[in-house]
């Protein structure tokens, strides 16, 4: 499933999967946050449940910005690691190799979210 990949319906985000030939799989997924700003997150330290869907940890990580007279430059410092959610990608639909379901569920949210992906440019 190594691709970029994205839902047609919501423009400006897209999700990044990488995936090895042992199956292990990392993938980082930009978005908005609720006040428009931009957010990334990572899905890690999951596993297969089944051979077309996995199910990992949704992490937030940031670190501090450096301001020189009055400009923001490279951030540097420690890095900032939340565990903030769970992300759930499935691929078992009849076209899982072009398209598949991307759920997230937040912490502090009453319900998740679910998006259609597609493979970009498929």
């Amino acid at each position: 499933y190594s691709d970029h990949w994205w839902d047609p319906g919501n423009n400006g985000s897209g999700l990044f999967i990488w995936q090895d030939a042992r199956d292990q799989l990392l993938a980082a997924w930009c978005t908005y946050g609720g006040d428009g700003r931009a957010a990334w997150y990572t899905i890690q330290g999951g596993a297969w449940v089944t051979a077309s869907r996995y199910e990992g940890k949704l992490v937030q990580t940031s670190r501090p910005a450096n301001t020189i007279a009055g400009s923001t430059i490279e951030a540097s410092g420690p890095t900032s690691v939340l565990f903030v959610g769970t992300a759930t990608l499935d691929f078992s639909g009849d076209d899982g190799a072009f398209a598949g379901v991307f759920t997230t569920r937040f912490d502090n949210a009453e319900s998740a979210q679910t998006r259609n992906i597609r493979r970009f440019g498929k």
